[in-house]
């Protein structure tokens, strides 16, 4: 049953172990229609994990791993005619000894990159990181956060940067100490603003609302939950969740509702579905998807993003088949799916 409060890195994510580090776009006027950057690793964890454009001049930001005696969060930024390098970043934190991964990228409004991960640091273990990565790959500033229990497995599992209270913020989501997490930063220095956490469990994914206002999706106490919280100090403004499941992907649209994807279990309502929209006032449910509906088996998508009119385009896998389905605004009805299967 959904359930509606107001107030008073997905499963984890896992790397592909690879030979290269593979960035690859497909962008209109590149010479051939598309291009591919390739960047050598050692022998250990090498994967490109996110990718996100710049706006203004449309260069590509690719961050994921590298191995370079030890596994380092890796960022690159590459033009986006030919793919040809810029800057790259790497973060030695804990050298020789790192344990470090990229887990998600965006860009701020000045064109920097902003990153977020899990760095694994003396006396702390795997740490909850956010880090601004400036001109030439130089850092604006990281941030390391760890969680209430000793060496827990800290991880910032996603990140977004919008208009805030006091100027560009940034907002990361993940899990602290075991909780459900979501950070506020400031975006000039990476100093932390607010955090909201629920027990037991991870925020999969985050997004900024125009009035500033955060909304986190993710698993607490194994409940499908999206919460909403105020941007000057991480108020609840209203909190939905399920009796099973989890969330995986959220989005805003122009109206300011959001859509969340989700996992099978009841995680929408009556029946197992596939993405739930929600009022962006309220948290009311507008419409719910169910898997049979949109034909996604039993599979939950793991990732959502809107068409520029606010229909809702989810992506994941159904029947070991690489699926993306479109969704109408209105009412969640299947507008069109596209699948591929490698056999």
């Amino acid at each position: 049953m959904l359930t509606t409060e107001r107030a008073a890195a997905p499963p984890k994510m896992s790397l592909r172990f690879a030979a290269l580090v593979t960035l690859a776009v497909a962008v209109g006027h590149a010479p051939a229609g598309a291009w591919q950057h390739n960047v050598a690793g050692g022998s250990g964890t090498n994967a490109a994990a996110a990718v996100a454009v710049e706006p203004i001049t449309q260069d590509v930001i690719g961050a994921g791993t590298l191995d370079f005696d030890g596994d380092h969060i890796f960022v690159t930024r590459v033009d986006p005619g030919f793919g040809r390098r810029r800057w790259a970043y790497y973060n030695f934190e804990n050298y020789p000894y790192a344990r470090s991964n990229a887990l998600a990228v965006t860009t701020a409004p000045d064109g920097t990159a902003v990153v977020a991960g899990v760095v694994k640091r003396t006396g702390t273990g795997d740490d909850f990181a956010v880090l601004k990565v400036g001109d030439f790959g130089a850092p604006a500033w990281v941030t390391y956060l760890d969680g209430d229990t000793p060496c827990s497995d800290d991880r910032a599992l996603a990140v977004a940067v919008g208009s805030g209270v006091v100027g560009i913020e940034v907002a990361a989501a993940g899990a602290l100490g075991g909780h459900f997490a979501v950070v506020m930063l400031s975006g000039s220095t990476g100093a932390e603003q607010w955090r909201y956490t629920l027990p037991n469990g991870e925020a999969t994914a985050v997004a900024i609302a125009s009035n500033g206002d955060v909304v986190g999706a993710g698993v607490a106490g194994s409940r499908f939950t999206v919460v909403r919280l105020g941007a000057q100090d991480g108020h609840q403004v209203w909190k939905v969740g399920s009796d099973d499941g989890r969330a995986a992907g959220v989005a805003i649209d122009r109206n300011g509702d959001v859509v969340a994807t989700g996992e099978h279990g009841g995680a929408c309502g009556q029946a197992p579905c596939a993405a739930v929209k929600l009022l962006g006032s309220t948290g009311a449910q507008l419409w719910r998807a169910p898997y049979a509906a949109v034909g996604v088996a039993s599979t939950p998508p793991v990732a959502v993003a809107l068409a520029p009119n606010g229909d809702p385009i989810l992506a994941g896998t159904t029947n070991d088949a690489f699926t993306v389905v479109k969704l109408a605004t209105q009412i969640g009805n299947l507008i069109g799916r596209y699948q591929h299967s490698a056999g």
